[in-house]
């Protein structure tokens, strides 16, 4: 962005500011934003989750196959056998 489109935006601002304001856009948008910063805030962690049974291995991602190894070697450059 050169300086003449900077100053068209800057220009162009307060009319756009006003329009929000004068339509109730802007204190809506303000609501929205104001609840979701409250729900957000107001999220807790009370305690740990056990994310697997107990009878169940703890694995959370895929075994890697042969081809996907030497797809990572082949993408880091290095070699694999």
């Amino acid at each position: 962005m050169n300086n003449r489109h900077t100053i068209v935006i800057g220009s162009n601002y307060p009319r756009h500011l006003s329009a929000s304001l004068g339509s109730g856009i802007f204190g809506m948008m303000l609501a929205v934003t104001a609840i979701c910063v409250v729900l957000c805030l107001s999220v807790s962690v009370s305690d740990d989750v056990v994310l697997h049974g107990s009878e169940e291995p703890p694995l959370f991602l895929p075994q890697s196959t042969p081809e996907s190894q030497r797809d990572q070697a082949k993408h880091e450059g290095r070699r694999y056998d």
